[in-house]
Order: structure tokens, then sequence, then C-alpha cells
């Protein structure tokens, strides 16, 4: 049986629980850019708030965000569509600014939680390396 902590997700179970949530999640980030190109509905309505969320649980629930690169790719892809579409959703110049910056901020956010856990796991291979040296 495996052994449970006091957190959350100090169990398996509940990890597979948070894994499976963030595999649907990222499962209809990748939906919303290969299939709906539209800042309104696909973008604003269901990719945003999903990096957002995925943001959330990498942050605070100890999930496992994407590659750096494939945030990059997101990021790239979806300003792309909002630059060329937001003009028609707000009616305001200034509106359109200041939501592309929360965007901008939104994924610096992700792309920073990314880039932090890759270097954790280089940090872990060079410990790796040294520990099989010193045998």
């Amino acid at each position: 049986m495996a052994k449970m902590g006091t957190g959350n997700f100090d169990n398996v179970g509940a990890q597979d629980t948070r894994d499976n949530l963030i595999s649907e999640i990222t499962d209809g980030i990748q939906t919303c850019l290969t299939y709906n190109s539209d800042v309104s509905e696909g973008g604003e309505q269901e990719f945003m708030p999903l990096i957002q969320i995925l943001t959330v649980l990498c942050e605070h629930c100890g999930a496992t965000p994407p590659e750096p690169e494939v945030v990059s790719k997101w990021r790239n892809a979806y300003l792309s569509v909002y630059d060329d579409q937001a003009g028609d959703h707000f009616d305001e110049k200034s509106m359109v600014k200041a939501r592309r910056k929360v965007i901008e901020e939104t994924f610096k956010k992700l792309d920073d939680l990314a880039e932090k856990y890759e270097a954790s796991l280089d940090a872990e291979d060079v410990d790796e390396d040294e520990e099989g040296d010193d045998e």
C-alpha cells in the first residue's frame, strides 16, 4: 500500500487525479489551437482560461508544467491570432492593449514555472552524474 502524506497531493491517487486533469487541460489547449482559431470563442472562452488553470495547478498543486518550448509555441500561436482579431472584439484600442498585457503576463508566469522545472531536472541530472563519478 502506498504511503500517504499530510498534503492534498501527497498520495499516488491524488497525484493521478491531478495529472489526469492536466492531461484534459493540455488536450483542450491543443484542440483550441487546432480547431478553433477565433479569439472570442476558442481563445477568450476556452484557451486562455485553460492556460490560467494550468498555471494555477502547476504553481499551487505540484503539477508538472509543459516544456518551455511548448509554452512558447502556445503563446506565439495565440498572440498571432489575438493580434489579428482583437480589434474586432474590443471597442477601444486601449482595451486591446490592456488585454494583451494580461495574456502576456499569464504566459510569462507559466513560462517561468516551466523554466524553473526544467532547471530542477537539469540539476538532478548533474547530481546523479556526480554521484556516479564517486562510485
